[in-house]
């Protein structure tokens, strides 16, 4: 049989295939082995014949350029095979194949912190949104009892707030006025209270407006009076009862009942005759007050604390505040001391400060 041709590399089957020199060459009569996944299966040694192949070249496909192919000379012939019975014609081996190796994958660059700020855009919640969220149905029902409670709480601290500056507007030009009058050392008229008594008939048809104190009662003392209705003079002084046994509400002051203090004003005696608060000097705290209205309603009042002041040192300021923030008061202005005779002058001012219970 004869001998198969030999390849050399310049046959145009590896026409710019080839780019680098082989770096290893087989020796004559080697197996060739394919170096990719597709491998040719060499056929057995009983059933192959010896030739030889210029074997190839893989060529890493990340070189920079190609290179000129290199002439490399072709192999020493095999020996012949001794004779023998001729075996029956096989197909030839293919030539192998080579494929390229992928690419390399450029190394990834490093990432650095951006500074610019991510912005990210933020939708408004819808009225039905915002409905549902505020619907009471979704909050257990202690909690809408808690923020009820607590509502309520402001609100009344809130009233009771604009309440006392009002009260504290509404008195500041009394107070001026009954300031100046008291450094003065003197209230009222120049002469001294009626000293007649009062009849029981007179005392029982007294009537005043329904809003209006009627009658003072002061169950220590074993009290009960008429409270008129005063005011100031055109002297700009305070007046007072025109009888010792009655008792005299300042219509400057608040109304019994309501927010801020009623003052009332009376006469311990004069020329030797006990006036309706005789022994107001020995109430004590918690002794009980009580004032009629001309409705019929009963005001019930405690005491808390007493003061006395010269004539020309009274504190006109605290007789017309309530002694508790945010309760009625009532306080008791008496004409108390030394009188000079003939004249409504008396050198004490006692102040009963009670507040409603």
């Amino acid at each position: 049989m004869d001998e198969p041709p030999k390849i050399g590399l310049d046959n145009p089957a590896f026409t710019g295939r080839l780019r680098q020199p082989a770096e290893q060459l087989p020796t004559p009569g080697a197996t060739i082995v394919p170096q990719n996944r597709h491998q040719v299966a060499s056929p057995e040694p009983a059933q192959s014949k010896e030739f030889s192949l210029t074997p190839m070249l893989t060529v890493p496909v990340d070189t920079p350029a190609p290179e000129p192919p290199v002439a490399v000379p072709d192999p020493a012939p095999a020996p012949a095979a001794p004779p023998a019975t001729a075996p029956a014609p096989q197909e030839e081996a293919p030539l192998p194949v080579v494929k390229p190796e992928p690419f390399a994958q450029p190394a990834q660059p490093k990432l650095q912190p951006s500074n610019v700020l991510h912005r990210q855009s933020v939708s408004l919640p819808s009225a039905e949104a915002i409905i549902a969220k505020l619907n009471p149905k979704q909050y257990p029902a202690p909690h809408v009892a808690l923020f009820s409670l607590a509502a309520i709480i402001m609100l009344l601290g809130v009233a009771v707030s604009w309440q006392t500056v009002q009260t504290n507007h509404r008195t500041a030009a009394q107070i001026s006025a009954l300031s100046d009058q008291s450094s003065a050392g003197g209230f009222g008229s120049t002469a001294g209270p009626d000293i007649a008594s009062i009849g029981s008939s007179a005392l029982n048809s007294y009537t005043a407006g329904p809003n209006l104190a009627r009658y003072i009662t002061i169950p220590k003392l074993g009290t009960t009076a008429r409270v008129m209705q005063l005011g100031m003079k055109l002297n700009g002084t305070l007046s007072t009862p025109d009888n010792v046994h009655d008792v005299g509400w300042y219509n400057g002051s608040a109304k019994p009942g309501q927010p801020g203090a009623t003052l009332l004003t009376g006469f311990a005696s004069s020329q030797a005759i006990r006036g309706a608060l005789y022994g107001a000097d020995n109430l004590a705290v918690n002794d009980m007050i009580q004032i009629a209205r001309g409705d019929g309603t009963a005001l019930n009042y405690r005491v808390v604390k007493t003061q006395t002041y010269s004539a020309a040192n009274v504190d006109m300021e605290a007789a017309l505040l309530p002694v508790t923030a945010g309760k009625a008061g009532l306080n008791l202005l008496v004409y108390g001391g030394h009188q000079t005779p003939g004249t409504n002058q008396f050198s004490q001012r006692l102040i009963v400060f009670a507040e409603q219970i």
